[in-house]
């Protein structure tokens, strides 16, 4: 079977539809819906404080967000989400640093702040997406 030698991908019998077809169709949408899963980057510099922004691509209409952190550090510090002026998620940077966040989010901004706590060397690349129905 084509369907199971390219990725196990089983496939429902349609109508009138090729096994052939349903494979590329689903394997497109895989491939769409996959891609975009985050659509913007940010480094950090772990070895020094900072605060910063991340926007929305389209501010107008925002409901949820989704940020992948990965890196490795020297340092250590904690990685702060602020919802409005209150602290809203923490994240305990050090070592080896891979963790995700995710969830509603109405504001079409948000803003970041990193302290340091013992110095050292590192990034932490961020990949994020703040959005509508970011399924």
């Amino acid at each position: 079977n084509t369907a199971a030698s390219l990725g196990r991908i089983s496939c429902a019998r349609v109508h009138g539809v090729s096994d052939m077809k349903l494979l590329v169709l689903s394997i497109s949408l895989v491939l769409l819906t996959g891609c975009h899963l985050f659509d913007e980057e940010y480094v950090l510099d772990l070895s020094k404080s900072s605060t910063f922004i991340l926007n929305a691509v389209d501010s107008e209409i925002v409901s949820e967000f989704r940020f992948h952190a990965q890196g490795n550090s020297s340092a250590e510090g904690i990685l702060e989400l602020f919802l409005e002026d209150s602290v809203y998620k923490t994240q305990k940077i050090n070592g080896s640093i891979d963790f995700k966040w995710g969830g509603d989010w109405y504001h079409p901004d948000m803003k970041i702040v990193y302290k340091i706590q013992k110095v050292g060397q590192g990034t932490l690349k961020i990949k994020y997406k703040i959005g509508h129905a970011l399924l």
